[in-house]
């Protein structure tokens, strides 16, 4: 079993699927469901725990105490992506990764791979330019 089907059984044991809003009974006198709020969701609704997977702050970490470098950018400088968009968050750890970041000394020679087993792409940094994509 992976770590995301774990994370998602146990996000189903947090929640409970009602048909309508929540009714304590005088059969649960736990305590722990009479706490919970009620959420509709389309035509059902869903219960959830206080606490239990809410986000503690969606606010962007204090600039004091996370300070942003441009480090990485001499480690693994990005290329293949405009101008105007350097400025906005790149994702990270996707499978196209590797096209839009290389390394120093291959900057202007090298073509990194990005693997999509059984299918590799590239995009050459010689003629013939374009989308090359192999399958192995």
């Amino acid at each position: 079993m992976t770590q995301r089907h774990l994370l998602l059984l146990a996000a189903s044991a947090l929640l409970t699927v009602n048909p309508g809003p929540l009714h304590a009974n005088a059969a649960n006198t736990s305590g722990r469901i009479h706490n919970a709020q009620a959420a509709s969701c389309g035509k059902a609704s869903y219960t959830a725990l206080p606490g239990y997977l809410n986000p503690f702050s969606t606010d962007a970490p204090s600039e004091e105490l996370f300070q942003r470098h441009d480090g990485l950018a001499t480690l693994a400088p990005i290329v293949n992506v405009a101008d105007d968009l350097l400025t906005k968050p790149i994702p990270t750890n996707e499978w196209w990764g590797n096209l839009i970041h290389t390394t120093t000394e291959d900057i202007n020679t090298v073509a990194n791979p990005a693997w999509s087993n059984p299918y590799a792409l590239k995009l050459p940094k010689q003629a013939p330019f374009g989308l090359q994509a192999c399958y192995s």
